[in-house]
């Protein structure tokens, strides 16, 4: 059978970092079914922050180590029905439910002017505590789709059992199916880690600095613990009355206590550092997958973590803590991985290794499964399309006065 084209929209892609995680699972699920599909990638051409791609091209597709990207500045619903035609695709591919690109997408949809089949990601955006963000806003979008019938015929993708009821709930019974997030290759059994002392801890808090990733929740816990804590904090700080709030809560904090801002890196930069550190700490509202997660295990870095992602029963399963947001819950965690001596700690990290793997394997089987649904979604290809042309995109066509995305 022929190849099934893929046609990816995604807010954000590489080089680009500051949106995190999604990118991440885009790049590394592309990569793995490239010898099975082929994909072709249209996503705006700065990062989120608004900065621009540098040895990018902008307007014309390009050769990627797996697929095809487009790189344009607006994601307008006409530049994506042209993108539509151009590449031929069989399936579109939609890695958000309220960017204005998917909008955009689903309502074209619902009026002819796009037909082709749905895959439909939304990243942990039906959460509740991802919804209790500009809840207004998207209480209409989403009743608006729903009235409209903009979500008939979706095939929706879920990361995990828990992202799956939450769109259900959302969406009612619709197909969803449960893929595994693909992470990237396993890095090299590599045990030179630093030796951890007895009430002492070097700690990383790596996310977006933003109220969803509550790193104040953490300072105000800091206030509470024992033992010299060296805290780095790495990440874009989304949110600038949020960074300001924190950088207040830093000064405040005892002298045991030293927290110092170590900037952004890039994921490839991250994963090399991570293995530094003693211990992971994301106090977040919520995760859909949580790829920092796996990334801190991959480098022998236990987590202490929230209990709002997927990931459970971190303590019995000896590779770190998942705690509810109770400040003297999590002061008690600290407490216990701060007594943590040398041996039980090199012991930790060599499990966390040992889960990262298996999570490894169970998105290596997710990847499969999601080529299997790619398979039949794009069911009944004809021998027309093996003679499909390459596609040409010139974005000065389309009508770039539509809202973007």
């Amino acid at each position: 059978m022929t190849r099934p084209r893929v046609l990816v929209v995604a807010d954000y892609y590489l080089p680009g970092f500051r949106a995190g995680g999604p990118v991440r699972a885009i790049s590394n699920t592309i990569r793995r079914l490239t010898p099975d599909a082929d994909f072709f990638l249209v996503t705006r051409d700065h990062d989120a922050d608004g900065s621009k791609y540098r040895d990018v091209v902008v307007g014309r597709w390009t050769e990627s180590t797996a697929g095809r990207v487009l790189y344009v500045p607006r994601l307008t619903p006409a530049l994506l029905q042209r993108c539509v035609a151009d590449t031929a695709c069989d399936i579109i591919w939609l890695n958000s439910f309220f960017s204005r690109a998917s909008i955009g997408v689903l309502a074209y949809r619902r009026i002819g002017r796009i037909r082709r089949p749905v895959l439909l990601a939304p990243r942990g955006e039906f959460a509740s505590s991802a919804l209790a963000m500009k809840s207004h806003r998207k209480a209409i979008a989403l009743w608006a789709l729903r009235w409209t019938g903009c979500l008939s015929d979706i095939y929706w993708l879920a990361s995990s059992e828990f992202e799956r009821q939450d769109i259900h709930q959302m969406v009612g019974s619709q197909r969803v199916s449960c893929v595994p997030e693909s992470v990237a290759e396993m890095p090299e059994s590599d045990e030179g880690w630093g030796v951890k002392s007895e009430f002492q801890l070097r700690a990383v808090f790596a996310s977006r600095i933003a109220p969803m990733k509550n790193l104040l929740f953490l300072l105000e816990v800091l206030v509470r613990c024992r033992g010299d804590i060296h805290l780095d904090i790495i990440g874009p700080p989304e949110d600038a009355t949020y960074w300001a709030t924190c950088r207040a809560a830093i000064e405040r904090l005892p002298s045991n206590v030293k927290v110092a801002y170590a900037g952004e890196t890039t994921h490839h930069d991250l994963q090399r550092r991570l293995s530094a550190y003693d211990l992971m700490i994301l106090p977040t509202h919520g995760e859909s997958f949580g790829h920092i997660i796996v990334e801190a295990w991959a480098a022998g870095c236990p987590v202490l973590i929230s209990d709002r992602t997927p990931w459970r029963g971190l303590r019995e399963q000896g590779v770190g803590w998942d705690v509810p947001l109770e400040h003297n819950a999590w002061a008690a965690a600290l407490g216990e991985c701060l007594a943590l001596g040398p041996e039980a700690h090199r012991a930790l990290r060599r499990r966390a290794g040992a889960r990262a793997r298996r999570v490894w394997e169970d998105g290596v089987a997710g990847a499969e499964s999601l080529r299997r649904l790619i398979d039949e979604v794009a069911g009944g290809l004809t021998p027309e399309r093996s003679r499909r042309s390459d596609p040409v995109v010139d974005i000065s066509r389309t009508n770039d006065t539509e809202p973007c995305a």
